[in-house]
Protein backbone atom coordinates (compact mmCIF):
# COMPACT_ATOMS: atom_id res chain seq x y z
CA UNK A 1 0.00 0.00 0.00
CA UNK A 2 1.49 3.36 -0.96
CA UNK A 3 1.93 6.08 1.63
CA UNK A 4 -0.45 8.52 -0.14
CA UNK A 5 -3.17 5.86 -0.41
CA UNK A 6 -2.74 5.09 3.30
CA UNK A 7 -3.21 8.76 4.25
CA UNK A 8 -6.21 9.04 1.91
CA UNK A 9 -7.76 5.91 3.47
CA UNK A 10 -7.20 7.14 7.05
CA UNK A 11 -8.53 10.62 6.31
CA UNK A 12 -11.65 8.95 4.83
CA UNK A 13 -12.04 6.97 8.08
CA UNK A 14 -11.93 10.18 10.12
CA UNK A 15 -14.42 11.88 7.77
CA UNK A 16 -16.76 8.84 7.87
CA UNK A 17 -16.71 8.97 11.67
CA UNK A 18 -17.80 12.61 11.57
CA UNK A 19 -20.46 11.81 8.93
CA UNK A 20 -22.05 9.13 11.12
CA UNK A 21 -22.10 11.54 14.05
CA UNK A 22 -23.99 14.07 11.90
CA UNK A 23 -26.43 11.36 10.79
CA UNK A 24 -27.02 10.34 14.40
CA UNK A 25 -27.60 13.94 15.50
CA UNK A 26 -30.09 14.38 12.64
CA UNK A 27 -32.04 11.30 13.73
CA UNK A 28 -32.00 12.40 17.38
CA UNK A 29 -33.33 15.84 16.39
CA UNK A 30 -36.08 14.18 14.35
CA UNK A 31 -36.99 11.96 17.30
CA UNK A 32 -37.18 14.88 19.74
CA UNK A 33 -39.24 16.97 17.30
CA UNK A 34 -41.98 14.36 17.46
CA UNK A 35 -41.35 13.36 21.12
CA UNK A 36 -40.93 16.42 23.32
CA UNK A 37 -37.72 16.10 25.33
CA UNK A 38 -38.44 15.29 28.98
CA UNK A 39 -36.60 17.11 31.73
CA UNK A 40 -37.27 14.52 34.45
CA UNK A 41 -37.13 10.69 34.22
CA UNK A 42 -35.33 10.77 30.88
CA UNK A 43 -33.98 7.21 30.87
CA UNK A 44 -37.01 5.66 29.15
CA UNK A 45 -37.06 8.38 26.52
CA UNK A 46 -33.30 7.99 25.94
CA UNK A 47 -33.84 4.29 25.28
CA UNK A 48 -36.68 5.08 22.87
CA UNK A 49 -34.43 7.57 21.08
CA UNK A 50 -31.64 4.94 20.92
CA UNK A 51 -34.07 2.46 19.36
CA UNK A 52 -35.22 5.10 16.86
CA UNK A 53 -31.63 5.97 15.87
CA UNK A 54 -30.83 2.26 15.47
CA UNK A 55 -33.91 1.65 13.31
CA UNK A 56 -33.11 4.61 11.06
CA UNK A 57 -29.37 4.09 10.59
CA UNK A 58 -28.97 0.36 11.23
CA UNK A 59 -27.27 -1.43 14.08
CA UNK A 60 -24.37 -2.76 12.02
CA UNK A 61 -23.61 0.69 10.59
CA UNK A 62 -23.56 2.14 14.10
CA UNK A 63 -21.35 -0.64 15.47
CA UNK A 64 -18.96 -0.37 12.51
CA UNK A 65 -18.51 3.31 13.33
CA UNK A 66 -18.17 2.77 17.09
CA UNK A 67 -15.01 0.72 16.62
CA UNK A 68 -12.14 1.56 14.28
CA UNK A 69 -9.20 -0.80 13.82
CA UNK A 70 -5.73 0.16 12.68
CA UNK A 71 -3.21 -2.68 12.81
CA UNK A 72 -3.27 -3.86 16.45
CA UNK A 73 -5.10 -0.78 17.76
CA UNK A 74 -8.82 -0.53 18.47
CA UNK A 75 -10.42 2.89 18.78
CA UNK A 76 -13.74 2.84 20.64
CA UNK A 77 -15.97 5.92 20.42
CA UNK A 78 -18.32 6.08 23.39
CA UNK A 79 -19.92 9.18 21.88
CA UNK A 80 -21.37 6.98 19.12
CA UNK A 81 -22.17 4.00 21.36
CA UNK A 82 -24.27 6.08 23.75
CA UNK A 83 -26.61 7.09 20.92
CA UNK A 84 -27.80 3.52 20.33
CA UNK A 85 -26.89 1.62 23.50
CA UNK A 86 -29.64 -0.49 25.02
CA UNK A 87 -29.86 -3.97 26.49
CA UNK A 88 -30.51 -5.43 23.04
CA UNK A 89 -27.75 -3.55 21.19
CA UNK A 90 -24.99 -3.72 23.81
CA UNK A 91 -24.60 -7.47 23.40
CA UNK A 92 -24.04 -7.07 19.65
CA UNK A 93 -21.49 -4.27 20.20
CA UNK A 94 -19.73 -6.34 22.88
CA UNK A 95 -19.53 -9.39 20.60
CA UNK A 96 -18.19 -7.22 17.77
CA UNK A 97 -15.42 -5.93 20.07
CA UNK A 98 -14.52 -9.47 21.17
CA UNK A 99 -14.39 -10.60 17.52
CA UNK A 100 -12.07 -7.69 16.68
CA UNK A 101 -9.74 -8.60 19.54
CA UNK A 102 -9.66 -12.25 18.47
CA UNK A 103 -8.83 -11.27 14.85
CA UNK A 104 -6.07 -8.89 16.00
CA UNK A 105 -4.57 -11.52 18.29
CA UNK A 106 -4.34 -13.91 15.34
CA UNK A 107 -1.93 -11.45 13.68
CA UNK A 108 -0.22 -9.61 16.54
CA UNK A 109 1.18 -10.60 19.92
CA UNK A 110 -0.39 -7.58 21.61
CA UNK A 111 -3.20 -5.09 21.07
CA UNK A 112 -4.23 -1.66 22.32
CA UNK A 113 -7.61 -0.16 23.11
CA UNK A 114 -8.15 3.58 22.86
CA UNK A 115 -11.45 4.90 24.23
CA UNK A 116 -13.02 8.31 23.71
CA UNK A 117 -15.04 8.97 26.88
CA UNK A 118 -16.43 12.32 25.76
CA UNK A 119 -19.78 12.96 27.48
CA UNK A 120 -19.52 9.92 29.79
CA UNK A 121 -21.67 10.40 32.90
CA UNK A 122 -21.99 8.63 36.22
CA UNK A 123 -25.49 7.45 35.24
CA UNK A 124 -23.99 5.85 32.11
CA UNK A 125 -21.49 3.97 34.26
CA UNK A 126 -24.39 2.68 36.34
CA UNK A 127 -26.19 1.53 33.15
CA UNK A 128 -23.11 -0.19 31.70
CA UNK A 129 -21.46 -1.43 34.91
CA UNK A 130 -22.41 -5.08 34.39
CA UNK A 131 -21.09 -5.27 30.82
CA UNK A 132 -17.86 -3.45 31.75
CA UNK A 133 -17.20 -5.90 34.59
CA UNK A 134 -18.19 -8.90 32.44
CA UNK A 135 -15.84 -7.79 29.66
CA UNK A 136 -12.89 -7.53 32.00
CA UNK A 137 -13.59 -10.63 34.09
CA UNK A 138 -14.61 -13.01 31.31
CA UNK A 139 -11.55 -12.34 29.16
CA UNK A 140 -8.47 -12.65 31.41
CA UNK A 141 -6.27 -13.74 28.50
CA UNK A 142 -7.06 -10.46 26.75
CA UNK A 143 -5.61 -8.51 29.66
CA UNK A 144 -2.36 -10.45 29.28
CA UNK A 145 -1.96 -9.47 25.63
CA UNK A 146 -3.23 -5.91 26.01
CA UNK A 147 -0.33 -3.53 25.51
CA UNK A 148 -2.12 -0.38 26.65
CA UNK A 149 -5.52 0.99 27.51
CA UNK A 150 -5.69 4.69 26.54
CA UNK A 151 -8.50 7.04 27.59
CA UNK A 152 -9.37 10.35 25.92
CA UNK A 153 -11.69 13.14 27.11
CA UNK A 154 -11.72 11.72 30.62
CA UNK A 155 -14.49 13.02 32.88
CA UNK A 156 -13.72 14.75 36.17
CA UNK A 157 -14.82 11.66 38.12
CA UNK A 158 -12.44 9.33 36.24
CA UNK A 159 -10.10 8.67 39.20
CA UNK A 160 -13.12 7.59 41.25
CA UNK A 161 -14.21 5.37 38.37
CA UNK A 162 -10.81 3.66 38.20
CA UNK A 163 -10.96 3.04 41.96
CA UNK A 164 -14.45 1.59 41.54
CA UNK A 165 -13.14 -0.96 39.00
CA UNK A 166 -9.76 -1.52 40.70
CA UNK A 167 -10.48 -5.14 41.65
CA UNK A 168 -11.69 -6.03 38.16
CA UNK A 169 -8.85 -4.15 36.43
CA UNK A 170 -6.15 -6.14 38.22
CA UNK A 171 -3.11 -6.18 35.91
CA UNK A 172 -4.72 -3.76 33.47
CA UNK A 173 -4.28 -0.93 35.95
CA UNK A 174 -0.59 -0.56 35.03
CA UNK A 175 -1.46 -0.40 31.31
CA UNK A 176 -3.86 2.54 31.62
CA UNK A 177 -2.85 5.85 30.07
CA UNK A 178 -4.73 9.15 29.99
CA UNK A 179 -4.65 11.92 27.42
CA UNK A 180 -5.32 15.41 28.76
CA UNK A 181 -8.76 16.66 27.84
CA UNK A 182 -7.40 19.66 25.89
CA UNK A 183 -5.16 17.35 23.83
CA UNK A 184 -7.70 14.57 23.31
CA UNK A 185 -9.35 15.68 20.06
CA UNK A 186 -6.02 16.24 18.30
CA UNK A 187 -4.65 12.94 19.65
CA UNK A 188 -7.74 11.07 18.37
CA UNK A 189 -7.38 12.71 14.97
CA UNK A 190 -3.73 11.63 14.82
CA UNK A 191 -4.61 8.11 15.96
CA UNK A 192 -7.18 7.77 13.17
CA UNK A 193 -4.94 9.44 10.56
Amino acid sequence: MTRSFFYFFCSRLYKMNNDIKRMIEGQKELFYKTNMKKQIIKSTQKLQCAEFVTSQIGLQELIDNTFKVKKNTIYFDYLILKTYASETTLEAAYQYLIDIIIRIRQQYATFQIHINLKSLTISAIQRYYAIIVATIESNPDFTESMEKFVFYNIPSFFDTLIKMFKKQLGGLHSKIEYVDRDLSEKAIELLLA
